[in-house]
């Protein structure tokens, strides 16, 4: 399963997704691009912080997306998410230190 890891993620992440069968792609895709990119390369999972919002627009050009997952850097990323949609598996995933 593809993971488009849009605003960066640590190697022991990449690591981790690797050894659990995840293709990792770390390839920075403009905001504009997004939904274009998770369609035309078949991603199932983005991965976000907060450069990249991944609003209602990308949600139903992407039906193909099955997971959101909200990556925190607890030292910096003070933000918070929400979203809701019904094809959609929301996951938060711990910093990796």
């Amino acid at each position: 399963m593809k993971v488009l890891a849009n605003d960066g993620i640590s190697k022991s992440g990449i690591k981790a997704l690797e050894k659990g069968g995840f293709e990792v792609i770390t390839t920075k895709v403009a905001q504009e691009q997004v939904a274009n990119y998770i369609n035309t390369h078949d991603v199932k999972v983005i991965l976000v912080r907060s450069a990249t919002k991944v609003r209602k627009d990308i949600i139903d050009a992407c039906p193909g997306l099955k997971i959101i997952g909200l990556y925190r850097d607890w030292e910096t990323d003070r933000k918070s998410t929400r979203l809701n949609s019904s094809h959609l598996k929301l996951s938060r995933m711990p910093s990796s230190a």
